[in-house]
């Protein structure tokens, strides 16, 4: 996992239940050539059409494009102090608490070159590369609970093309809808066969996420009620 030089912005957004209230929350960081760096955090609320100052990002620096939401929380996978397991620690932000937190990681062995988080099927996941062999995709089935990581799947690179940077969904047929770089894969974990579906008049995507479709709009002006 490579930091970047200079300075960037890196978002999340996510739902507040217990103020039924959506939040973003923006992370300005500053990184310096000999490894130093600076963060500071904002924190939008809908609620109240403002932005307020928060505690700065407390390990390192992100290395996601975005937050990844889940049990509602954020979480990004960050650079972690020499000394530590592995060169990458989940750190998580809950929304509703707005305190910072460790997501314990699973035992992922060794020679891992890559990895990448991600949210599956309502559950944080991540993404193992091991350069030249395979890719293992683990999923968090109890959140927070160290024990509950399972090792949903692995995918070895003789299937074809380099996976496969986050899995999308898995189908009822144990199909699993993967991004690679700018194209979609779909590898089946029974034949092992990787194919990339075609869409048209769509020549590549730039990020794939996956959502699930409400009524209610976070840019709404008046509050629907819910009704018993």
């Amino acid at each position: 996992m490579r930091m970047q030089y200079g300075c960037f912005m890196i978002y999340g957004f996510g739902y507040d239940d217990s103020t039924d209230d959506y939040k973003v929350v923006g992370i300005y960081c500053v990184v310096g050539n000999v490894g130093s760096y600076e963060t500071e955090v904002k924190i939008y609320t809908l609620r109240t059409d403002s932005w307020k100052r928060i505690l700065d990002f407390p390990c390192g620096i992100p290395m996601d494009d975005s937050g990844k939401y889940a049990n509602g929380a954020l979480h990004w996978a960050a650079s972690s102090d020499a000394g530590s397991s592995y060169p990458w620690v989940i750190v998580s932000f809950d929304l509703a608490k707005e305190t910072y937190g460790e997501v314990a990681q699973p035992n992922y062995g060794g020679n891992v070159s890559d990895f990448t988080l991600g949210v599956l099927g309502g559950c944080l996941c991540v993404v193992c590369t091991y350069l030249g062999t395979h890719v293992d995709v683990w999923v968090m089935k109890e959140y927070n609970v160290k024990d509950s990581w399972t090792k949903l799947i692995t995918i070895p690179y003789s299937t074809g093309r380099p996976l496969y940077s986050m899995p999308l969904c898995i189908s009822k047929n144990d199909e699993i809808l993967t991004e690679s770089g700018s194209s979609l894969v779909i590898y089946n974990s029974t034949n092992n066969i990787s194919r990339c579906p075609l869409i048209h008049h769509f020549q590549a995507c730039v990020e794939v996420v996956t959502y699930v479709e409400s009524l209610v709009s976070p840019i709404a002006e008046t509050r629907v009620e819910r009704q018993c």
